[in-house]
């Protein structure tokens, strides 16, 4: 059966859970000092996912997804009362101040320019395109004139594929965290391709 992609405006309760095993799953090793297993983070995120995300779907079950923000909404607003649940009081609280500088904080672009925050597909589909119809597809909204995304300088086969897609490097910047992140280099890649 083929891939469908929902863009989900409106996420249910079952949605949220689903992305938020997805994103766990593909971005564990990312937060793991946060959480100790793909599903307590699942649990932390859960609720937290906001109306700009497309799921793609094989036979009715996710297996990829993509979040996109602009300099008016970002795709993921914390629940702090989530987070100290699941964490504890101190832990969450701590965790939650870390988190929101990365997922809250407004995005300087300006009206025309989506920021593609996170692409993200189960290791089961991986190599079957899923990442690529999801970028089509929001390419084919024209939401934004351009696009904007950044890269772990390690992830090759990512880096390859947006530049497959028309993304060109426009900046490097030294990751501060290369031991937790397992990356050298944040690359920033754009593309407009209308």
């Amino acid at each position: 059966m083929d891939t469908t992609i929902k863009s989900m405006d409106c996420l249910s309760n079952e949605t949220q859970e689903e992305i938020a095993m997805i994103f766990s799953n593909s971005f564990y090793s990312l937060y793991k000092s946060f959480a100790k297993d793909e599903h307590q983070l699942a649990k932390v995120l859960k609720g937290s996912f906001q109306a700009n995300w497309l799921v793609a779907y094989k036979n009715n079950e996710p297996i990829g997804l993509l979040s996109y923000s602009d300099n008016q909404n970002r795709a993921i607003c914390l629940n702090k009362k989530t987070i100290r649940k699941e964490l504890g009081l101190i832990k969450g609280s701590i965790v939650y101040s870390i988190l929101s500088k990365e997922f809250h904080q407004p995005l300087n672009y300006t009206d025309d320019v989506g920021y593609i925050e996170f692409i993200a597909t189960l290791p089961e589909a991986r190599g079957q395109k899923v990442a690529q119809r999801l970028i089509t597809h929001l390419f084919d909204q024209k939401k934004y004139s351009k696009y904007i995304l950044e890269v772990g300088d390690t992830n090759e086969i990512a880096v390859n594929l947006y530049k497959k897609m028309g993304f060109k490097e426009f900046e490097r910047k030294v990751d501060m965290n290369s031991k937790q992140t397992g990356f050298n280099e944040r690359i920033y890649m754009e593309n407009s391709p209308y």
